[in-house]
């Protein structure tokens, strides 16, 4: 019998991934969610606790020992999301949430390090995501700048491209329709806002489906995949771990003016989270 741990999300209703398991003696005894909803736990009777990672449903850490010869009984995490605490065995054993073996390469990072980071932050392989989110992080209040700089490369798209390609998606041509879907499917999130626009000032029901399509997959996780939406995202997450007055700054702008919604919401929720444990 194979086990299984289904992820859905609540406002779609749909399904975004499924973590399969191996026989039935490695049921999916345990899951929760960290603190900040960016990683999903999984605690298995007899493997090490795996950290997945929502936006895109791939593996960003195991924590624990490679065969465990007791199931886990109960964990929980600090309220930091920094460690995590674990009942196997008959004993509580405490574990820190980093990359592996970073204690052993634990210097700050330099301005040199920093750009092949950023590119790190859109593998689809999680694991060398997670490590480069902590380097990056490694670089405090100097990192933040550069962080900002690399969010403000990547604007919203040109105003007379998008009405070019808006048009053309309503077009009677057939093949001018779909260079049009193409080109708006590639620019992303940069054509969010323009997309939105058009969809509730249109009457057309041809146009709204078409647009419906090209919205779809912006609102849905990234699963299987990665690029430059997750690598902003995980990008958010670095500066919510430095969470300095400058880092805020970042992220409120982001909140106000990124195109995709999904960052605005990522963003403010970013926002509240800094502020709470600015008050404890």
């Amino acid at each position: 019998l194979k086990s299984a741990v289904q992820v859905w999300d609540v406002s779609s209703g749909e399904e975004t991934f499924e973590l399969l398991g191996g026989s039935s003696s490695s049921r999916s005894g345990l899951v929760a969610f960290t603190h900040d909803s960016r990683c999903l736990l999984v605690a298995r009777e007899i493997e090490p606790i795996g950290f997945y990672e929502v936006a895109t449903g791939r593996l960003r850490l195991r924590l624990g020992p490679t065969q465990a010869a007791w199931p886990w009984l109960s964990f929980a995490l600090s309220p930091d999301g920094e460690s995590i605490a674990t009942h196997h065995n008959g004993q509580i054993y405490v574990w820190r949430i980093a990359p592996a073996g970073w204690d052993d390469r634990r210097a700050a990072t330099t301005s040199d390090d920093w750009p092949g980071l950023w590119d790190a932050l859109a593998k689809e392989d999680a694991v060398a995501a997670f490590d480069a989110i902590w380097a990056l992080t490694s670089g405090g209040d100097r990192v933040v700048p550069f962080l900002h700089g690399m969010f403000r490369k990547f604007a919203v798209a040109d105003s007379r491209e998008l009405s070019r390609h808006l048009e053309g998606l309503d077009g009677e041509d057939f093949d001018g329709r779909q260079r049009a879907h193409a080109a708006l499917g590639a620019l992303g999130i940069r054509a969010e806002p323009a997309l939105r626009e058009a969809y509730e000032r249109s009457r057309s029901p041809e146009l709204r489906e078409r647009i419906e399509s090209l919205l779809g997959p912006l609102g849905r996780p990234f699963v299987g995949s990665a690029g430059a939406a997750v690598q902003r995202l995980r990008a958010m997450e670095v500066l919510e771990r430095i969470g300095n007055d400058e880092a805020v700054r970042v992220l409120a702008e982001l909140k106000e003016n990124s195109p995709s919604l999904r960052e605005r919401e990522a963003a403010g929720a970013a926002l509240i989270r800094i502020e709470f444990w600015q008050k404890k």
